[in-house]
């Protein structure tokens, strides 16, 4: 009875010896064969990407126990041999000798909470697993900014949160918020150097915020209020006769209350298309040759416009100084008018002067012959 139980006892001590040999196969972070061979039997594990953490197996009167492998993210739901579930103890080493036994999982799903400091939010994910990646969603709260989240992704408030995949553990975010600042923004045309709060026909502007349209070609004034941050564009127009005295292209970062001020300034003088003379024809000549002559200039502006009193007599020569009167009427809509007696028959010299009701002005002269 004694030799018997030894050579069991022997029998036993090679077998434990060598599947104790195979350990280094056995353990395996990623999906491969693990392999023991005891004496005339071979058994086959696929961890199916789990691994193992024993260092030994021990098989007793020919009846092993599986053992349990760890998967990070995943729980350990059962072994099987072609789809169909086996014990994990107490096996038939001949039950399983030549066969793949493969390693099955659940997932683990980990809990995500929030804190929302007085904001909402919606569509947000309560849970994740391992095996996806998660993005949060921006949370919102009226008369405030979201600065970002902090806890789990650590104390810096990010604004964009996610979990990536592989991640594990239970997460918890807080939202932080920073007060919202209100600005007044206005801006007003100043046409010649005049403030026009109503604004001028044809005077006009448009306005981007945050990059986009939100009133264009305007021709009067433009208030609102925004938070502070926001972008704020102003395009000015050009106006035919007029200079764009101003900025014609500008963005500000708002911080503080703003009054922008497009402006136009016509300093550009009229254009004289014509100028000619003649005479009254119905006036005696006297001695002294007189003569009334009648000197006609046009033009246009396209700016502040020709004034009524925009025409005017400057000299003629050799006399220098007329004998007679300069003032100017309007004779037509763009033709105005000067009236002088002459007593000279030389020839003659004229210089006029054409102005616009902003004091710009364009001259030239023209000659006449003696009579």
């Amino acid at each position: 009875m004694k030799r018997k139980m030894n050579r069991i006892l022997i029998s036993f001590i090679s077998l434990f010896i060598c599947v104790t040999g195979t350990l280094a196969l056995f353990n395996s972070h990623i999906e491969i064969n693990n392999k023991f061979k005891a004496i005339n039997y071979k058994i086959i594990i696929n961890a199916n990407g789990g691994k193992y953490n024993v260092n030994s197996i021990t098989v007793k009167n020919g009846k092993i126990t599986l053992p349990t492998p760890t998967k990070t993210g995943y729980t350990f739901k059962n072994y099987t041999i072609n789809s169909n579930i086996i014990n994990t103890s107490n096996i038939n080493i001949s039950d399983i000798n030549n066969k793949n036994i493969v390693a099955n999982w659940n997932v683990v799903n980990y809990s995500i909470s929030y804190n929302l400091n007085g904001g909402t939010i919606t569509n947000q994910p309560t849970s994740y697993n391992i095996e996806k990646a998660i993005t949060l969603p921006t949370p919102s709260k009226s008369g405030y900014e979201f600065t970002g989240w902090t806890g789990s992704n650590g104390s810096t408030p990010q604004k964009n949160v996610t979990i990536s995949k592989g991640n594990t553990g239970n997460k918890s975010y807080t939202a932080n918020w920073k007060a919202i600042t209100y600005y007044t923004v206005d801006v007003n045309p100043i046409i010649q150097n005049q403030s026009y709060m109503s604004g001028l026909d044809s005077f006009k502007f448009s306005v981007y915020i945050n990059g986009t349209l939100v009133s264009d070609h305007v021709t009067d004034y433009y208030s609102t209020t925004i938070s502070s941050g926001t972008k704020f564009r102003v395009v000015v127009h050009a106006r035919d006769g007029y200079n764009i005295t101003s900025f014609t292209d500008k963005t500000w970062t708002i911080s503080s209350n703003l009054n922008i001020e497009p402006s136009w300034y016509d300093n550009i003088a009229p254009t004289i298309t014509n100028f000619y003379n003649s005479w009254e024809t119905d006036v005696k000549h006297t001695a002294a040759r007189q003569r009334h002559w009648y000197v006609y200039a046009s033009g246009y502006d396209n700016g502040c416009g020709i004034g009524s009193s925009s025409f005017k007599m400057n000299n003629w020569s050799p006399d220098g100084d007329p004998n007679g009167r300069g003032d100017p009427y309007n004779y037509a809509t763009t033709i105005w008018t000067g009236k002088f007696t002459c007593v000279r028959p030389q020839a003659l010299t004229f210089s006029y002067t054409l102005c616009d009701s902003c004091g710009n002005c364009s001259s030239t002269q023209f000659s006449q012959g003696a009579w």
